[in-house]
């Protein structure tokens, strides 16, 4: 055998030394016995693939004969490290650079050669894992870019030879995902769908969703079949209309067992109850005004009911494929009688809950121009503990645009002057004629000398907003734990506004929050997509703050630190999205190399000290990445056209935490105030990493600040067990985040008939909640 010659590698340029080496790779091709040299040359290619983005253009430039002489190779080898080698290339290859050179290893024929790979590999018994993985993997990635894919995989034999191996290796999550990306490609041919349904593969999909989603399965298969035989026999069916916003001569009926319904209050979202069986209902939700979707958010009063009855409620219009009611959360119920006998909050409640898609179809309207979309069910099943009470259900804890303005009175008339500087302005009028607050807190000047003055003066700006999605309340109360934290009394809290002055927006979208919107506002458009071009007709609050910040900008008063709360409904823990150009170039793959973008990562510090300070805050939850799709929200315009560099959005958990002290806890007001408050410590710190010469406060003090905190948020919702992870990422998603492309104190009243649930402003001991496990 004879030796490979190697050119010393630093006599030659990266383009030179790759040249080289696939000419080498040509001459071996045409001498198979040169296995243990096939072997030493891919792996030095590989090696350059996997570092130097030069390599990989030079290999996928027009011209280049690089993915010829790889194919070419992997067709004719025997060798089982030189296929791995080369398949690991041609990850490299189709990971880095896109669609381009997807295509491009298309072109060359690289479809019909990998089938054809497969084919082989599936004869050795048992077949290779890692050459498996890499082969349904590399297919996975260039099956949607070549049309006749389907085809050539049936006519290879290659749909059975991947469903064997799922069946074979279920336990085996490694070779199972690629796998399954795989079958998801076949699919896409209508002809390989049924053979593949022929074949077992729905049976096999539930066997696998289930260990990986916790999902009730059957609980979804019985609620599913009950359906099914609703059309089947639907002379069982009563189909009574029992309230309906769409007709003002409805009248309630009379009769004493059918439940009443309303939501003619702030906030309310209800359109239509039909009830199906004597103690079973459907409800349908309103979409956003001047819109026709966005069905999540729900708040609606229920009265009229029996205690001992099973009352089964059906959200029939949901939008999203999947939702957190699949793995452990519940809907929220309070109940004015509990009340009364002195348990003013909401709860947690409902059994044999499940989320599913049922028959009714969206329109092509409703749907963004799709057709064959379907709506979803939201099933939960409820024993009422009291006759004839009246109870109000929500998808999360209500925070209406008039809890805000009492909260912030509150506020205002319990601060101390002399130490709290806090004035709340009108930021400016929406289009329904509400007022939008702008609130503004630091600490008073020392005294009236000058220098006092202009310490006061120039202490550095954060700014925060939140609640621009009518239907992510607990962004709210994350904002009242803010609010709260910066306004008491506090050593820490004092330190903290001799710090800052606060720039705060805690209600940017009232018009959608009082009409019981979930994310729009009453133009209908989603605020968070207007902040590159808003226009102060159609979107005056973004319009007026985006105003504020370029008006800070340009009297050099930039904010250090700018952060809008939101609420996130597939995610568990709390945690952020931030801005890095460094970060944005790698998930893009963009041409210039790591060592071409230089950044300070500063950004990075604040979401690391909530980490360590905030029990429900998750760091490898957060992103900073800046998409596309999200250039025109706050986050990215505040950071991009203002300058600000911490510019953020805080997102919280709508279901629970799965780390930490809180881990399989659903959350409450109290856990989400408390973020509100851990927040403003993580501030603090940062004040003091960012300026440590000029700012020496005790650590000891931060430290001790912590249990301050714990014992100072109010308590307004008991926690509850919730035990199921996120929803699995292999299934199909609809993002609902703050950034997403698609996408409510209590005290009663005198007549109970007419009580309308606000925020509850009692404290409360943690010996007074219960925690309650799920059923």
């Amino acid at each position: 055998m004879s030796k490979l010659k190697v050119i010393p590698e630093k006599s030659l340029t990266n383009n030179s030394r790759i040249v080289g080496l696939l000419a080498q790779l040509e001459k071996i091709n045409a001498e198979p016995s040169e296995s243990d040299t096939a072997r030493y040359v891919t792996s030095k290619i590989l090696h350059l693939a996997q570092s130097q983005e030069k390599t990989r253009r030079e290999m996928t430039a027009k011209g280049s004969t690089g993915m010829e002489i790889l194919l070419s190779t992997l067709e004719n080898t025997k060798d089982l490290q030189t296929t791995l080698n080369i398949l690991s290339i041609l990850v490299e290859l189709v990971s880095a650079g896109g669609g381009r050179r997807v295509s491009f290893l298309v072109t060359k024929g690289g479809s019909q050669i990998l089938l054809q790979l497969l084919m082989n590999a599936s004869k050795e018994s048992p077949p290779h894992e890692d050459l498996m993985v890499q082969i349904h993997s590399i297919l996975a990635k260039i099956g949607p870019k070549d049309k006749k894919f389907g085809v050539k995989a049936r006519i290879n034999g290659a749909l059975n030879i991947t469903l064997n191996l799922v069946k074979q290796n279920l336990q085996n999550h490694r070779l199972v995902l690629p796998c399954l990306q795989l079958l998801r490609v076949y699919s896409a041919n209508s002809v390989n769908s049924v053979s593949l349904g022929k074949n077992g593969v729905v049976e096999l999909m539930f066997k696998i969703i289930g260990p990986f989603s916790k999902k009730n399965s059957s609980l979804i298969k019985t609620k599913i079949a009950q359906d099914i035989e609703r059309l089947i026999h639907q002379s069982d069916i009563i189909d009574r209309v029992v309230y309906d916003l769409d007709n003002p001569n409805y009248t309630i009926p009379e009769e004493g067992d059918i439940l009443k319904f309303n939501s003619k209050f702030e906030s309310g979202n209800l359109r239509k109850v039909i009830q199906i069986r004597k103690n079973e209902y459907d409800l349908i939700l309103n979409s956003d005004i001047n819109s026709n979707h966005y069905h999540q958010w729900f708040y609606f009063e229920v009265s009229g009911m029996r205690p001992g009855v099973a009352y089964r409620f059906n959200i029939i219009n949901c939008e999203k494929s999947n939702s957190q009611f699949n793995y452990g959360m519940q809907p929220l119920m309070y109940s004015v009688q509990e009340a009364l006998n002195a348990r003013p909050w909401w709860i947690r409640m409902g059994t044999d809950i499940c989320y599913y898609k049922n028959h009714f179809s969206r329109s092509s309207v409703a749907a963004g121009g799709q057709k064959g979309k379907s709506y979803y069910t939201i099933t939960f099943t409820v024993n009422f503990p009291h006759k004839d009470d009246v109870c109000y259900f929500a998808y999360h804890y209500p925070y209406t645009y008039s809890t805000l303005q009492m909260h912030l009175q509150k506020l205002e008339s319990a601060h101390n002057p002399q130490q709290i500087y806090f004035r709340k302005d009108v930021l400016c009028e929406t289009l329904s004629g509400n007022s939008c607050p702008l609130v503004t807190i630091t600490a008073m000047p020392e005294s009236n000398y000058y220098e006092h003055i202009c310490h006061f003066r120039n202490r550095p700006y954060v700014f925060l907003s939140a609640r621009v999605h009518p239907g992510e309340t607990n962004a709210s109360w994350v904002m009242k734990g803010t609010l709260e934290y910066l306004m008491s009394n506090n050593p820490t809290a004092q330190s903290l506004r001799e710090s800052y002055i606060f720039k705060i927006v805690p209600m940017l979208n009232p018009d959608g929050v009082i009409n019981g919107n979930h994310r729009c506002s009453l133009s209908g458009e989603d605020l968070n997509r207007q902040w590159q071009s808003p226009s102060p007709d159609l979107h005056p609050t973004i319009y007026h703050a985006k105003g504020l910040l370029q008006y800070l900008a340009a009297v050099k008063r930039l904010p250090l630190v700018y952060c809008d709360y939101h609420g996130h409904s597939r995610k568990k823990n709390v945690f952020m999205y931030g801005c890095s150009i460094k970060e944005t170039v790698w998930h893009t793959n963009d041409n210039a190399t790591s060592c071409d973008v230089v950044e300070d990562t500063g950004y990075r510090t604040l979401p690391k000290i909530l980490s360590h300070i905030a029990p429900a805050f998750c760091m490898s939850s957060c992103s900073f990445v800046v998409e596309k799709s999200k250039e025109s929200t706050a986050r990215v315009v505040v950071w991009r056209e203002i300058g600000v560099q911490r510019s953020y959005t805080m997102e919280s958990t709508l279901c629970g935490c799965d780390q930490g002290k809180y881990k399989g806890l659903q959350i409450g007001t109290r856990e989400l105030e408390e973020m509100g408050a851990k927040f403003c410590v993580g501030l603090l710190r940062l004040k003091r990493l960012t300026s440590p010469l000029e700012y020496n406060l005790p650590s000891s003090l931060l430290d001790f600040e912590n249990d301050l905190i714990e014992s100072s948020c109010k308590v307004t919702s008991p926690t509850t067990y919730v035990l199921d992870e996120d929803e699995p990422r292999f299934l199909e998603e609809v993002d609902y985040s703050a950034e997403s492309n698609d996408e409510l104190d209590i005290e009663l009243a005198e007549n109970v008939g007419d009580y309308e649930p606000s925020a509850q402003e009692e404290v409360l001991s943690d010996s007074e909640l219960s925690r309650t496990y799920l059923p």
